[in-house]
């Protein structure tokens, strides 16, 4: 029970922070409400380059639908084989969804003036640095990574 609830008030705090630092990155506050259109504002920005948002966005989605895909399969009693190639699928997906969070939230941090240290806090301890990034007095810079000539040709 104790833990529900404190997950319940961290889930709660990381989208008041990722509403905060939204605001503060020029985005609407009201897109962390929303889980895919808080990927992509998320990574607008963060990330120089369109790309790593594009892939970001897509891992999150991609994991939600053959997640979805996965579950009605089983549902419907579908072979071992066509499970297993979704799981595989699945997998394959969310590890290159953690790839591109950790990229982008390093960039997330250096947009705001702060290290490549203090993005891999991000990833590992997101409530603590979130809060540090949205509270603190911390000045948005603009998107980081990649090259401004890599921005302009995927735009």
């Amino acid at each position: 029970m104790t833990t529900h609830i404190i997950g319940t008030i961290a889930s709660s705090a990381l989208v008041v922070f990722f509403a905060i630092i939204l605001a503060r990155g020029g985005e609407k506050w009201w897109k962390a409400l929303i889980p895919v259109v808080s990927g992509l504002a998320v990574g607008t920005i963060a990330n120089r380059n369109t790309a790593l948002t594009r892939t970001l966005v897509a891992s999150e989605a991609g994991s939600i639908i053959t997640a979805a895909i996965m579950g009605i399969a089983m549902a419907a009693g579908a072979s071992g084989g066509l499970i297993a190639l979704f799981a595989a699928l699945t997998l394959i997906v969310s590890i290159i969804g953690v790839v591109a969070v950790a990229i982008t939230y390093v960039n997330l941090a250096r947009a705001f003036g702060k290290g490549t240290g203090f993005g891999i806090g991000l990833l590992l301890v997101p409530v603590v640095f979130f809060g540090i990034l949205a509270i603190g007095e911390n000045e948005y810079r603009g998107p980081q990574g990649g090259t401004p000539e890599v921005a302009a040709e995927a735009a």
